[in-house]
């Protein structure tokens, strides 16, 4: 496993989430979008696609088949995931009003 792969634990699934509105380019997840944001969206987006890949290489594979991809993407997986939580919770210490519950909430909505 990847030496911070095991810090990627007890992931609140609302953040991991919250991964698909940030890397997504219409969103408006962000007022501006300054090196704390570019960091969290690029971790978002590279969590994503090994995520995507791994999906999709369980999804296509069939029984008894090589799985030799569908294991090279899940070894790659918490160290992405890692990156992600870590990037997030950066950009999170940064606005204390923004919770994981609604990324979007502004200090007047809180």
């Amino acid at each position: 496993m990847y030496p911070l792969a095991r810090e990627a634990t007890g992931v609140n699934v609302r953040v991991f989430v919250a991964a698909f509105m940030i890397a997504h380019p219409a969103s408006k997840s962000f007022e501006s979008i300054n090196t704390l944001e570019a960091e969290l969206i690029e971790a978002a987006r590279e969590m994503l696609l090994v995520f995507d890949k791994l999906c999709n290489a369980i999804i296509s594979s069939k029984r008894g088949s090589d799985i030799k991809e569908s294991v090279e993407e899940a070894l790659s997986f918490p160290r992405v995931l890692h990156q992600y939580m870590v990037a997030f919770k950066k950009w999170k210490v940064r606005l204390p009003e923004v919770s994981p519950q609604g990324i979007l909430e502004s200090p007047q909505s809180g």
